[in-house]
This record gives structure tokens, C-alpha cells and sequence, in this order.
């Protein structure tokens, strides 16, 4: 780690049979920097007390924001839509050949 503290694979079973497990995984020089740079990010695993409210408010803001990046890298038109009463969004070009659209 770049903070300086030695990070090695470990284990650690306790009387109650609980085991402790680290294991360092290198992130792969062969995917791209930015692949490098965003499985490098230190997360922690443990759980996220929140409500469901919260949650899909999160995914929410997470999605606008990742879909408006995209949107930059590919342009597309995006959409709200039901099916079945569940909410999805609907992305199409921004413009369709006329021998490939069809009516939705």
C-alpha cells in the first residue's frame, strides 16, 4: 500500500471456528489505466445499513451521473418507460437507418 503499511495474505481462525481471511490481489497491469485506477480504489466490504428508499436513491444519482459520461463517449437518446410495471429506461441511437427501425 501506498500509505506504508505492509499488506500480505493472512489467516486467522478464532476458538468459535470464525475464520479471518485477507488475500492480496494485484490489480492486472494487463487491462487499461483507467481499469487499473478504478480496481485499485480501496472500498470497504462491510454492510450498508439503509432503507430501500435510500438505496435506489443512490442508484439513481449513480446512474444519471455514469449515463450522462457515457452519453458523452457514445451519444444516444434516453427514455423512461414501464414494462410490466417496472421502471426501465429505454436507449436508442440518435438517429435509426429506416431498414432498421421498427415500432415500439
Amino acid at each position: 500500500m501506498s500509505d506504508g503499511r505492509e499488506m500480505r495474505d493472512s489467516s486467522t481462525i478464532l476458538p468459535d471456528g470464525t475464520a479471518y481471511v485477507t488475500r492480496i490481489v494485484p490489480v492486472p497491469k494487463t487491462v487499461s489505466p483507467e481499469a487499473q485506477q478504478m480496481l485499485a480504489r480501496v472500498e470497504s466490504d462491510a454492510p450498508v445499513h439503509q432503507s430501500l428508499e435510500e438505496r435506489r436513491k443512490g442508484t439513481d444519482t449513480w446512474q444519471a451521473g455514469v449515463g450522462e459520461v457515457s452519453k458523452k463517449m457514445y451519444p444516444v437518446n434516453v427514455g423512461a418507460d414501464s414494462i410490466a410495471g417496472v421502471p426501465v429506461r429505454v436507449i436508442t441511437p440518435l438517429t435509426i437507418a429506416p431498414e432498421k427501425a421498427t415500432a415500439f
